[in-house]
Order: C-alpha cells, then sequence, then structure tokens
C-alpha cells in the first residue's frame, strides 16, 4: 500500500504543480499469480493489486476528482473472467484454503465490478450526481497480454485494437450512467452479483485494511 500512497502523492503534486485537473481515473493495472504470493502486509498478490489498490488510489484521489468544474470518471477495469459468487469470505487471502491463481483472479475482478457499484452508489447518496462524477467498471475484451499469456495463452485480440477502456472514459455515450459493468461496450446483465449486501461485505474487508481510506468517504 506504500506504492499506492506515494503514487497518490506524486499525482496531486504533478497536477498542482503544473495547474491541471484531473478528468479520468482508469484503474488498469493487474496481475494474474501463477504463483501463491503473500505482500507485505500479509495479502495475496493478486487481492493486493487488483482490488486494494484502486480502493486505495481511488479513495486517496477522490477529493482531487471531486474538485473538478467538468465531470469526473472513475472506471475500473474487471473481467468477463470473474466468479460468480465468493467461496469463502473468510480466508481471502488463501491463508488456508487451497490456492488457485484462476480462482484468485476471478474473484478479484468480481470484486472490483462491486468496488465500482459501491463507489457510484456512495457518491450518489453523498450528492454528487452524473454531471460531476460517475464510476462504472468494464471487461475491456479479451487482450493479448502478458496476463492473458499466462493465464490463458494468446488467444485474444491485439493490444492496439483494445479500445473498450478508451470508450468508457471519454464517450458522451455514457455520460449520465454510472455504477454499471460493462462487456462489449454493453450493460451487464448481472447485477445480482453485485448486489449490496455482497458489496458491503467486501467494502468492510479493505476499510478494515486500510481505514486512512475509509475516511475518505465521508463526504
Amino acid at each position: 500500500m506504500h506504492g499506492c500512497k506515494q503514487l497518490i502523492y506524486s499525482t496531486q503534486e504533478l497536477l498542482q504543480k503544473n495547474g491541471l485537473s484531473l478528468d479520468v481515473l482508469m484503474n488498469n493495472a493487474g496481475v494474474f499469480e501463477e504463483k501463491y504470493t503473500l505482500t507485505e502486509n500479509n495479502l495475496e498478490m493478486t487481492f493486493a493489486v487488483n482490488v486494494m489498490a484502486p480502493f486505495v488510489i481511488t479513495s486517496g484521489l477522490l477529493p482531487t476528482l471531486l474538485d473538478n468544474t467538468r465531470q469526473s470518471r472513475i472506471v475500473i477495469a474487471s473481467s468477463i473472467s470473474q466468479c460468480r459468487s465468493i467461496d469463502n469470505w473468510d480466508d481471502l487471502q488463501f491463508h488456508h484454503r487451497a490456492y488457485s491463481s484462476h480462482r484468485s483472479y476471478s474473484e478479484s475482478k468480481l470484486f472490483d465490478a462491486m468496488l465500482a457499484a459501491e463507489f457510484a452508489t456512495r457518491l450518489t447518496k453523498a450528492g454528487y450526481g452524473t454531471s460531476n462524477i460517475t464510476c462504472n467498471s468494464l471487461d475491456p475484451g479479451t487482450v493479448n497480454t502478458k496476463m492473458l499469456f499466462a493465464g490463458w495463452g494468446p488467444c485474444g485480440i491485439d493490444v492496439d485494437s483494445a479500445l473498450d477502456e478508451t470508450w468508457l472514459c471519454t464517450s458522451e455515450d455514457v455520460n449520465d450512467v454510472t455504477g454499471t459493468y460493462f462487456c462489449w461496450r454493453s450493460p451487464s446483465k448481472s447485477a445480482d452479483r453485485y448486489k449490496e449486501t455482497e458489496r458491503q461485505k467486501i467494502w468492510n474487508v479493505l476499510s478494515e485494511i486500510d481505514p486512512d481510506s475509509l475516511k475518505m468517504w465521508d463526504l
């Protein structure tokens, strides 16, 4: 988490020094860990990078995103590979259950969609409309990245052809849309996976790990 908070500080410093605003935050970083690895915070690496990092970075930059005269957008890269449900809420870090790289990845991508929906709900309840800020997630497409090679092999499209993230970050088609998971640029029909009770569970987990990030949502 130290790296995330350093990134937040550096971003704020860069914006301030150059008189810039932050219009779009695209949480795109992700890993597929074939071997079970723990961070210095005792978090499973996939969970740390794919889930914890978007929570910490978005929370830390939230005041900057809201201090904007134009619409801001938060986007989180989820995946069509997200699982349908969480097997074991008591052992998200695989400290006791057998580690599965695919299971860890699919859980992390379900959490990403949940997190985007929860961000959107909290912002809306705090009185921020879509003219102020939106928050959505998407499946960026099956793209031939190193991560795809590691988990599934070269079965996707070329990186230069993968423009769905750019679309969600910039298109006027989604100006008034928030709290939605997109696949092939269309809203997903899987909303039941992101219901409020499940979102609250992962929110509580992340907040307990990093209470400082939670404080940023006291809007």
